[in-house]
């Protein structure tokens, strides 16, 4: 198996979801952080059907908390099953346990 990987999708939230749902067949530990318009385009509904792939195979999504609150939209991305975090405290702390961190 290969390295833990940490997927940071800031604007290709399509495209980064897609990485990450395939990564999950040859990398050994695969997390998501939605951050910026990576995180308004799961909210709004976009890419709910490789959000819920993604999910489904296993691999934990975050998005950025104070985004969500200031933007109203947590309520949704917590229906979605996504944990809301301080994003720059889970990539500094992904980046501390030797995770390799992939931006889209």
């Amino acid at each position: 198996m290969a390295k833990k990987v940490l997927v940071l999708i800031i604007s290709n939230a399509g495209l980064g979801l897609r990485f990450a749902r395939r990564a999950k067949e040859f990398m050994k530990d695969v997390k998501v952080a939605l951050w910026a318009e990576g995180e308004d385009h799961v909210a709004s509904g976009w890419v709910d059907d490789r959000l819920k792939e993604v999910i489904d195979s296993g691999i934990e999504v975050v998005a950025c908390r104070k985004q969500a609150e200031g933007r109203g939209y947590e309520k949704a991305l917590r229906r979605k099953k996504v944990k809301l975090v301080s994003v720059s405290e889970y990539v500094s702390k992904a980046i501390l346990e030797g995770r390799e961190v992939l931006t889209f």
